[in-house]
């Protein structure tokens, strides 16, 4: 089962890292930056 819970965890991991290289694409070709209102 730690096998299972550590796969999870890298898995998450690798998920956010995907998210937030994408957020950063979005933000760099101004799609994200308009809707965020911490940038304001």
């Amino acid at each position: 089962m730690e096998a299972l819970g550590i796969m999870g965890f890298i898995f998450g991991l690798a998920a956010l890292g995907k998210v937030l290289k994408m957020e950063k694409e979005l933000k760099d070709k101004g799609v994200l930056g308009r809707m965020t209102k911490k940038d304001n």
